[in-house]
């Protein structure tokens, strides 16, 4: 708490005296309980042991968190012991947060009487992270779920009552390895009309993913994550803004209306050197063409390259018209290599920020680039006007690699930046003969003298310039 603080002017100068407010323990104790009521429990105990008249205090606690510090602190059995000492003693009349990590199995009993509790004391936000498989919510827990706004369950299945009634409040669904079909999805969609983020991680038995939010005015964050028998995903929600995805390439689809800001998809081979379902990726493209952050594997530049597409060998016919950051993942890719990238990026005008992952990919730059691609790359005339920044990570200076940067500094007639940051395994070290060489090649290269070329090591990144997407989010 801070101190108000009065100053009076002397006489003889400037000289301030200071008088504190009122000690905390002068306060009144109604208002002293309440303050220390929405204290995580962790922090309400130690607040406790303050003073002797708060020793009691977090007996009326809000926020039951039990999460990853407590798992790690104390054995199964003590911290059953503890969070039912903490159920036994409550005195206060609301519970607004149960948060636990421990494995259920034995634990039933405690599991139904702690629950049930929360149920009477109008619970609100509800975190199971169980360690494995063997407790399911019942269907008559979920139906006195009445005042809940977030429900996160890991390891923990559930029942749905045949007519919901409950969660009218829900903004917050997270289900996490645990099986799912698609009508429990539906149905929480369909009746959880004030959902907000829905993120599905390891769900199995889900094949299709029917996100029907059309009447939905709040749900904006779709995450989907490893979810290996999924095989379509049908968006209808005009409200979405974001959605992540992870996996390998089921069939998307998006409404009409949809208008997202941000788009995540990391997709997976499915196999090695596996038909590459370009229809899918060009659809795709169609629908989330207005995005402005785009993170994306190397899958989808690659489907979209020059190939024959009915009679003709030509491009997919798309733009980003107002994509503003693009990253790219190389890995996972088949065929890429610097073509597929720069026909890519030309079909995003006004991009400002490109991100390049190379990890440990080598581009493809064989005798079909030699051949075909490389000279048609020499033909383009297309300037990239607004690219004002470039990071390749896991730069390595193959061949292939420094012809990427060539197009980049020839075509980027605005670039401010590039950013080159050598691979986490340290395997590449630049010799300091071969710098004067790389200087003056990079000098040669850029159409801009204001171009400036840093390089890192790894460990050593202080460019402070990363993506607005992490790549790891889940």
């Amino acid at each position: 708490m801070s101190q108000y603080q009065t100053v009076r002017e002397s006489k003889r100068g400037r000289r301030a005296s200071i008088q504190p407010l009122k000690p905390l323990a002068n306060l009144p104790h109604d208002l002293l309980e309440n303050v220390f009521s929405f204290l995580p429990i962790r922090e309400a105990i130690e607040a406790s042991m303050v003073s002797t008249r708060f020793k009691k205090s977090w007996h009326l606690n809000r926020k039951f968190n039990f999460g990853k510090d407590f798992s790690l602190r104390f054995s199964r059995e003590d911290l059953i012991a503890v969070v039912d000492g903490l159920f036994n003693s409550h005195r206060g009349e609301h519970i607004q947060t149960f948060q636990l990590q421990i494995d259920p199995l034995g634990a039933e009993e405690f599991l139904d009487k702690w629950l049930e509790i929360c149920i009477q004391k109008g619970i609100e936000e509800l975190d199971l992270y169980f360690f494995q498989s063997g407790y399911s919510l019942s269907a008559d827990f979920v139906d006195n779920l009445k005042a809940l706004r977030t429900l996160k369950l890991v390891h923990c299945d559930f029942q749905l009552p045949p007519v919901m009634n409950s969660m009218r409040f829900l903004s917050t669904l997270v289900l996490w390895q645990l099986n799912l079909t698609e009508d429990k999805l539906d149905t929480l969609i369909r009746y959880c009309k004030l959902l907000a983020t829905l993120d599905l991680f390891r769900c199995s038995g889900i094949r299709h993913a029917s996100i029907c939010a059309s009447s939905h005015r709040f749900f904006k964050l779709l995450k989907i994550t490893c979810c290996s028998d999924l095989r379509g995903i049908m968006v209808e929600a005009p409200s979405l803004r974001s959605i992540f995805y992870y996996g390998h390439i089921p069939t998307i689809k998006f409404g009409s209306r949809v208008a997202l800001h941000e788009a995540f998809f990391n997709f997976e081979p499915s196999g090695y050197r596996t038909y590459l379902q370009a229809p899918l990726l060009e659809q795709l493209t169609s629908d989330i063409c207005n995005v402005t952050l785009l993170s994306t594997s190397a899958l989808l530049p690659e489907g979209l390259t020059a190939r024959h597409r009915g009679s003709d060998f030509r491009e997919a016919d798309y733009c980003f018209l107002n994509l503003r950051e693009f990253q790219l993942f190389m890995e996972g890719g088949l065929f890429c290599n610097p073509y597929d990238i720069i026909m890519f990026i030309k079909h995003c005008p006004k991009l400002e920020k490109l991100f390049i992952d190379l990890n440990d990919y080598n581009l493809e730059c064989g005798a079909y680039w030699e051949l075909h691609q490389k000279p048609r790359l020499e033909k383009l005339h297309h300037y990239f006007n607004k690219l004002r920044v470039v990071k390749l990570n896991g730069f390595k200076f193959l061949r292939s690699e420094l012809e990427l940067v060539k197009i980049l500094l020839q075509r980027a007639i605005s670039l401010e930046l590039l950013v080159l940051v050598t691979p986490k395994n340290g395997r590449t070290k630049l010799r300091s003969q071969d710098a004067p060489k790389y200087n003056l090649l990079f000098l040669t290269w850029k159409a801009s003298p204001a171009t400036k070329i840093v390089l890192y090591e790894h460990f050593n990144d202080k460019s402070c310039i990363t993506p607005s997407h992490p790549k790891s989010w889940f």
